[in-house]
């Protein structure tokens, strides 16, 4: 007993009611002593079950509504025991050997963090197949650990400050930079690999995640000038541009206007689908690759909706100043 850290599991949730049994019933199965395991949920003002199922299994449940997801897993971490945090969420199922191989991994003072990527479920639909293009479990150094899968010893977690509170979404690629910054090396375990329920299953949920997602974008220096944040414009233009340019084929015969437009509108989809697919495939895929496309245009789609609110907002800031 005395070899394995206490660990403290801290889980954001919302209106989870339909997925938070399965996640913590996949934690008390882990191959870890029960005496060394804290969950901690913390509930983001949930109207369904979502916390009277937490208690049931015995999780610390705090109620923190309307506080972004950063802050939720923060509020966690503050109360946390546990020398070793594991961060997941509320509709991921973890494998029994999870905390096993962080925490050996997490013995070298190298290393800032460990964790997995996301597998699906088998009766998954064909948008979440595509997009988690590689069934296969990679394991080695990384650049980026998703927060379904996150695990860290907490005195760097305290020493790089935690989340960030201010982001919408995209915390986790935000926290895995500083980590690396601080000097540490991220390690993606083949064996912290978690079963994600939530991935989205049509192409509606698709574009309502990313109108979710994208709201982050314009609040963070490194967003703003990444090649997503550049692509995700460029489609928000295309969509401008694209009405125009057929009225004016229509009315004016000026058809010559349609084609950079629809060169425009076809660019940012294409390069996405294409990164994605061939950095995790081995073997081509014509009709994997099509999915990708598709799937990257509802993507796109939502992003360039979130572009507007969020500049419609800041309009209506600036506005006040004068």
């Amino acid at each position: 007993m005395e070899e394995y850290p206490f660990v403290s599991v801290i889980i954001p949730a919302l209106n989870a009611e339909s997925t938070i049994g399965l996640c913590l019933e996949s934690i008390k199965s882990l191959d870890y002593p029960a005496g060394k395991l804290e969950i901690i949920v913390v509930d983001n003002g949930s109207t369904d079950r979502t916390r009277e199922i937490a208690e049931s299994f015995g999780a610390k449940v705090l109620y923190k509504p309307k506080l972004k997801v950063g802050a939720l897993r923060n509020c966690g971490a503050k109360i946390a025991n546990g020398e070793v945090l594991a961060f997941t969420d509320s509709d991921c199922l973890v494998p029994k050997s999870w905390l096993i191989e962080a925490v050996e991994i997490l013995k070298d003072g190298n290393i800032g963090a460990t964790g997995g990527g996301y597998l699906v479920p088998e009766n998954a639909t064909w948008i979440e197949r595509a997009w988690v293009v590689l069934p296969q479990r990679k394991h080695g150094e990384t650049l980026y650990l998703p927060t379904g899968s996150f695990i860290l010893r907490k005195e760097i977690f305290e020493k790089i400050g935690g989340f960030d509170e201010k982001l919408i979404a995209g915390e986790d690629d935000d926290i895995s930079i500083r980590i690396r910054k601080a000097g540490y090396t991220l390690i993606l375990c083949s064996n912290c690999y978690v079963l994600h329920l939530g991935y989205p299953k049509t192409l509606y949920q698709v574009v309502k995640k990313q109108i979710w997602h994208g709201q982050s974008m314009l609040f963070s220096i490194r967003h703003f000038f990444s090649m997503l944040s550049i692509l995700s414009h460029l489609f928000t233009i295309s969509l401008i541009l694209m009405p125009i340019a057929i009225i004016l084929a229509i009315k004016y015969s000026y058809w010559p206007l349609l084609c950079p437009s629809f060169f425009i509108f076809m660019l940012p989809p294409s390069l996405l689908s294409c990164k994605k697919f061939f950095r995790n495939n081995i073997r081509f895929d014509k009709i994997a690759l099509l999915h990708l496309f598709i799937i990257y245009i509802a993507y796109l789609c939502g992003r360039s909706i979130a572009l507007l609110y969020v500049y419609k907002a800041l309009f209506a800031r600036f506005r006040k100043f004068f």
